[in-house]
């Protein structure tokens, strides 16, 4: 279910930027009719007051989400990037995260972000799952891996 629209774009290059990165994903939520006109501009305003950037395993990971109020229905996008753009980081420090992974949620029911947090997580914990995300190279590999980490 929140991956049945297939938000899913690998390897993408000539992404030089967050910006570009989260514009290019939310256009794929907007055209798919999941979230209102104003998901976009609420991701990035939620970004730079609450960032996203983690470094796990050597591996940098954003997970940009805004109010479910923005959202019509669930969905989780995955994009992968062949080079990496900069996040800040979560925690709060100043620190630049590279990114290469991102997983943006639009989330209708504010319940569900708790357990899709927690199961994106305890994925993140997994060197050997981060990196075989990171060499996707085509949607059915990207879903079996998902579908092995019981994230559908």
């Amino acid at each position: 279910m929140l991956f049945d629209k297939q938000i899913i774009l690998l390897q993408k290059d000539k992404v030089d930027t967050k910006e570009s990165a989260l514009n290019m994903l939310a256009n794929h939520f907007q055209a798919e009719d999941l979230v209102t006109d104003q998901f976009i501009e609420s991701v990035m305003t939620r970004e730079e007051h609450f960032p996203t950037g983690l470094y796990v395993n050597h591996i940098g990971i954003a997970i940009p989400h805004t109010d479910s109020d923005k959202v019509k229905q669930s969905q989780i996008g995955f994009m992968s990037l062949k080079k990496p753009v900069h996040f800040k980081a979560m925690d709060g420090s100043k620190e630049l995260v590279p990114v290469q992974l991102i997983f943006m949620l639009a989330l209708k029911e504010p319940a569900e972000q708790l357990d899709i947090l927690r199961k994106l997580m305890d994925v993140f914990q997994k060197k050997e799952v981060l990196t075989a995300m990171l060499a996707c190279s085509n949607i059915e590999d990207y879903l079996s891996i998902i579908r092995d980490q019981k994230l559908i």
